[in-house]
């Protein structure tokens, strides 16, 4: 599926003037992602709880194997102003703060970790599929550009003698889906 990851940082000249070029043509280019197939996805995925904090949105789901995942938002939120605010000059200068950002800052970072032996999961990004498995966290994460993380991987939690390169397990499911695990850009 080809996906803008932030068109809200689409900006003219002057806009770029006063606010920054900032990472603005990575978000705005189109690029080409598998689609997150709940059904097909470690025999199935069942959403439990929407998480996140005070930037990123992320829905919490349980795997027909019993392991735990998270699919994070790639473009972060912000909730760092008062309700006061929305729709004011201060709002839109705060929200577009995030075109300073890396859209993929994690994909792009893991070559290097890799090459310097740093223990770290291998992300991947996913479109969330508009399934109705989703029920009442459809409206909200339909068609979200995210990273789907298997939550046992964690590096601060993985045991150095255990590791088993369970990281790749999320490229290999969605592979196996026949999507590709690369992002690639649009044609």
């Amino acid at each position: 599926m080809v996906v803008v990851p932030g068109e809200i940082y689409r900006a003219g000249s002057f806009h770029r003037f006063l606010l920054g070029d900032n990472y603005r043509d990575l978000w705005t280019t189109p690029i080409k992602v598998p689609v997150l197939d709940l059904a097909g996805f470690r025999g199935g995925l069942k959403p439990t709880k929407k998480g996140g904090g005070a930037q990123t949105r992320s829905l919490r789901f349980k795997a027909a194997d019993g392991s735990e995942w998270a699919f994070r938002s790639v473009r972060k939120g912000f909730s760092i102003l008062p309700e006061q605010y929305r729709g004011t000059i201060i709002w839109y200068i705060v929200r577009d703060e995030g075109s300073a950002s890396h859209p993929l800052g994690a994909i792009a970072a893991d070559p290097l970790q890799t090459a310097v032996g740093v223990l770290h999961p291998h992300p991947t990004v996913a479109v969330m599929a508009d399934d109705p498995v989703l029920g009442e966290f459809r409206t909200e994460f339909a068609g979200m550009l995210g990273e789907p993380a298997d939550e046992d991987d964690r590096p601060g939690l993985v045991i150095e003698d255990e590791r088993d390169h369970r990281p790749e397990r999320v490229a290999v499911e969605l592979a196996r889906q026949g999507g590709k695990n690369a992002v690639t850009p649009a044609a």
